[in-house]
C-alpha cells in the first residue's frame, strides 16, 4: 500500500493568515504545512487530528479534505481547518520537539495569505493550489 501523508491548511480568515512551519534543516530554510505521515491502521481523519495536535497543540474536530497531491511518491491529503487566533506551539511529547537541534528546527508562524507566493513552501504542487484558492478567495 502506498504511504500517505496528511497536511493542514490552518486558516485565520479574520486576519487572512495561514499557519505554517518554517523549517531549518541541514542548512536549508523552507516552509511546510503542519502534518505528517499516516500510521499503519490509522484513518486519514485520525491522522490529521493527531498531527495537528502534535505540531501545534491545537485540538481540532472541524476539518474538511479539500485536495490531494502526490509528493515524492506519497499521496498527501490536505485538510482545511478554520480557527480563531491561537498561539501555536509544539506539543510536549511531539516527535518534532524531541528532534529539535541547532541543525533541525521548527518555527510555527502565522503568514499572510498574500505572502505565500514569496515563500519556499513545499510541496510546490500544494503551494500552487493554495495560492490559486487564496487568490480566488476560496479559502
Amino acid at each position: 500500500m502506498q504511504k500517505q501523508r496528511v497536511s493542514a491548511l490552518i486558516l485565520n480568515r479574520k486576519n487572512a493568515e495561514i499557519l505554517l512551519i518554517k523549517r531549518f534543516k541541514e542548512g536549508r530554510n523552507y516552509w511546510v504545512f503542519p502534518g505528517g505521515g499516516v500510521e499503519p491502521e490509522e484513518l486519514l481523519e485520525q491522522a490529521i487530528v493527531r498531527e495537528v495536535f502534535e505540531e501545534t497543540s491545537l485540538r481540532i474536530d472541524n476539518y474538511q479534505e479539500i485536495f490531494s497531491v502526490v509528493n515524492r511518491g506519497r499521496k498527501e491529503h490536505f485538510y482545511l481547518v478554520n480557527v480563531q487566533f491561537f498561539e501555536p506551539k509544539l506539543s510536549l511529547h511531539s516527535p518534532e520537539r524531541q528532534t529539535q537541534s541547532s541543525s533541525n528546527r521548527y518555527e510555527l508562524t502565522w503568514v499572510k495569505l498574500n505572502d505565500l507566493s514569496k515563500l519556499d513552501l513545499v510541496p510546490v504542487e500544494a503551494k500552487e493550489i493554495v495560492n490559486s484558492l487564496a487568490s480566488q478567495a476560496r479559502i
